[in-house]
């Protein structure tokens, strides 16, 4: 590996002997936050069933829309329904897959005679938004690793031209850009290495061709997309944007702070040390970047794209930082590098320093103890659970063509196989154009004009008042029209979180519309 510096590197028995320890620390945190699962997967698994049986890239038989934003894990998560394998089950098997092999990169593998790179992988064992990445369901785990594909394949390009690097980096840059909407950013990587690679003519020409071969991919995406949803952009990107930029960025920032405003900033502090390196070579002048800049700088660019675009968008409702969580496989790798530079019980003490940091923000933040309080309090069940009983207690009605309309979109119509309209706007073009930002979205007026067969909602029971948790809910239960239209059918109990993310008792409530009595004969 070109990489590599002159420098002896860690025998290969305890390279796996780091490797199985950071492992098993993963496996630990999974283990214990294996309860933080939200509903979204379920989108994704939708979808997935109705391609494998037949009906086409859909979520409502005969809809043709995108209401998902990771492509390529609804072809993954289809790999699984061929195998007949539950869903949940088997996307936690290829994360655990992808985080070992992201884990052995850095630590035991090709990466893992990178000068740093055991620390890397330390590092990013202990931050436990990789973990609850591994149990989610969720495409984050893989987005991690082709980010740190791209970085290294690139860093190793702008050395020398050669087809294992370009390769990588032309395959991950590929897969970005087909497994998240906001894929099209990575292209300013491969513009990033131009600008600090040699003038060597194969080298600019590897890097170019994976360049041109991500619009290739991208122009393909894109033609695919209108010819089969007739939009360039994902439904889900359209609910989730609008509202007011300062209002957008502000919770951003609050949802970086939230996790890099603790002892984690200290992963951002390695990687400013390794910029200074970068720095100091520029200033001298020398003709070209050594190996390990060149990894520090453009590693550095892919971490601050994925950061930039958490900030932009606002982050996430999710707990985990799951925006944030694809970012820490190369920030670690970088921030390894970037530790060189301090003697080895100083790099020791910051390990413990971070690991500790993440283990108690873990145990502290008040959306991912919801999930494990919620779950131990209701006997050990999943938070998920009362979903899957609703769903279930709807699919016993044997009504496949009735409609349910709800804010949680995944769990209740995956398991009922009933038509669903998204109260927030992710499955649904009209709600998903209304104004305003994420969560912000919906049109009480609109849902009832459809005439749904069942209406699901959410409340916390607070003194004497039962109060609806979102704020579609909340429109709903005042709406004109609806409690003369529809009766509370059955309620099954579930513990929310409160504005302050204390835990409280509550419900999901179905209701039933009223059938409309038929008239007389002899009525006029």
């Amino acid at each position: 590996m070109i990489l590599i510096n002159s420098k002896p590197v860690t025998l290969p028995s305890l390279r796996r002997f780091f490797f199985v320890l950071a492992f098993a620390w993963v496996m630990m945190l999974a283990w214990w936050n294996r309860a933080v699962v939200m509903d979204d997967p379920w989108i994704t698994f939708r979808y997935a069933e109705n391609l494998i049986a037949g009906e086409g890239l859909v979520f409502n038989r005969g809809e043709r829309l995108e209401g998902f934003s990771n492509p390529t894990w609804v072809l993954v998560s289809a790999i699984g329904r061929v195998l007949h394998l539950e869903p949940l089950l088997f996307t936690r098997i290829v994360n655990v897959v992808l985080a070992s092999a992201i884990l052995w990169f850095l630590i035991a593998g090709w990466g893992g005679k990178i000068p740093g790179s055991r620390m890397a992988g330390l590092m990013l064992a202990g931050s436990f938004p990789f973990a609850l990445a591994v149990v989610g369901g969720l495409e984050t785990v893989l987005h991690g690793g082709l980010i740190l594909m791209l970085a290294v394949g690139l860093a190793e390009l702008s050395v020398e031209a050669r087809r294992g690097p370009l390769l990588a980096a032309g395959g991950a840059l590929a897969l970005l850009v087909l497994s998240r909407p906001e894929g099209f950013l990575w292209f300013g990587l491969p513009f990033a290495a131009l600008a600090l690679a040699p003038q060597e003519r194969k080298i600019r020409t590897s890097l170019i061709a994976v360049l041109l071969f991500g619009v290739i991919v991208l122009g393909a995406l894109l033609t695919a997309r209108w010819a089969y949803f007739g939009a360039l952009l994902p439904n889900t990107v359209m609910a989730k944007t609008g509202g007011g930029v300062f209002e957008t960025v502000g919770r951003g920032g609050r949802y970086f702070t939230d996790y890099f405003g603790s002892t984690a900033s200290l992963v951002l502090f390695l990687v400013y040390a390794g910029l200074r390196r970068v720095g100091g070579e520029i200033a001298s002048a020398s003709e070209s970047l050594s190996p390990q800049a060149l990894l520090i700088a453009v590693g550095s660019a892919a971490g601050a794209m994925q950061l930039a675009f958490a900030l932009a968008v606002g982050g996430d409702w999710m707990p985990g930082f799951r925006f944030l969580a694809p970012a820490l496989p190369v920030l670690c790798l970088v921030a390894g590098l970037g530790s060189l530079r301090w003697f080895a019980l100083f790099r020791l003490i910051l390990l413990v320093v971070i690991l500790w940091g993440n283990l108690s923000l873990l145990r502290s933040d008040p959306a991912i103890r919801w999930c494990r309080w919620a779950s131990k309090e209701m006997g050990g069940k999943p938070l998920r659970e009362p979903l899957e009983e609703v769903g279930k207690f709807l699919a016993a009605k044997n009504r496949p063509e009735a409609v349910v309309a709800g804010t949680e979109a995944g769990i209740i119509p995956y398991f009922s196989g009933m038509r669903f309209i998204d109260m927030f706007g992710l499955l649904d073009r009209h709600i998903a154009r209304r104004p305003g930002g994420l969560h912000a979205k919906y049109d009480a007026a609109y849902v009832l004009g459809r005439k749904p067969d069942f209406i699901v909602l959410g409340f916390v029971q607070t003194g004497a008042i039962d109060e609806a948790v979102w704020p579609p809910d909340r429109e709903m239960v005042v709406a004109e029209g609806f409690k003369s239209a529809y009766q509370e059918a059955r309620r099954w109990p579930r513990w929310m979180s409160g504005a302050d993310g204390e835990l409280l008792p509550g419900f999901i409530a179905l209701y039933e519309r009223i059938p409309t009595p038929l008239r007389p004969p002899d009525a006029p």
